[in-house]
């Protein structure tokens, strides 16, 4: 499903470049939990955001369902990753106005969905979150303002899900949560990849990967 052919991403700086990305390269397979563990500055984040259709790579192939979404033009790159791919981000990004119900809507904003509503409180119950439909962000732990962020994301069903330290500022309980429905969701037959700096969250999924000195060890 997902095929990441030898990427290359790097960044000039006033007196050197730091290549960040140096030849990456594996498959996901529908079905799959990855794990991509590495340590701070090694360029996790800079890999999911090209798998995310949102950095361009300096070389290479990112295919997803056998679509490259760097050879579409802007708008037509925009629609397929608003369509195929949902994010979870460390820091949740929750509208603080919004209510828990309306934020996990807004992700239809981007891409409709039949029955938007309803399919939006059946996840947030899924999530444990069906007694918070009304509350704001303000009024959650970090747990729940993360179940609610996972939510969004799977609001219109992406074929791929990207997680950027989703239980790094989670307790235990809410992490396994979280960590249990990456889990569920990547088995229903999509793909979920995770970045982590946590041996612990790493070992939950189906593969481990490690990213150091650019590229990918296995």
């Amino acid at each position: 499903m997902i095929d990441i052919r030898d990427i290359r991403k790097s960044f000039e700086r006033k007196r050197d470049t730091v290549r960040v990305l140096d030849g990456v390269s594996f498959r996901i397979e529908a079905g799959q939990f990855v794990a991509i563990q590495g340590a701070s500055g090694c360029g996790k984040t800079t890999l999911l955001l090209a798998l995310g259709a949102l950095q361009r790579p300096d070389s290479g192939a990112v295919l997803i369902e056998d679509v490259d979404p760097y050879a579409l033009a802007a708008d037509a790159r925009a629609a397929f990753r608003a369509r195929t791919i949902g994010f979870v981000f460390q820091q949740f990004h929750l509208m603080p106005y919004l209510s828990v119900l309306d934020n996990v809507l807004t992700s239809a904003l981007a891409q409709p969905v039949d029955d938007a509503t309803g399919r939006a409180r059946q996840v947030l119950d899924r999530l444990g979150m069906s007694h918070r439909l009304a509350h704001v962000p303000a009024e959650l732990s970090s747990g729940e303002r993360q179940r609610v962020a996972l939510a969004r994301a799977l609001l219109h069903r992406p074929k791929l899900l990207l997680a950027d330290e989703p239980t790094g500022n989670l307790d235990s309980a809410n992490a396994a949560i979280v960590l249990e429905s990456l889990a569920a969701y990547a088995h229903e037959g999509n793909c979920v990849l995770m970045v982590t700096h946590s041996e612990h969250a790493a070992s939950t999924a189906d593969r481990e990967l490690h990213l150091n000195g650019g590229v990918v060890q296995r």
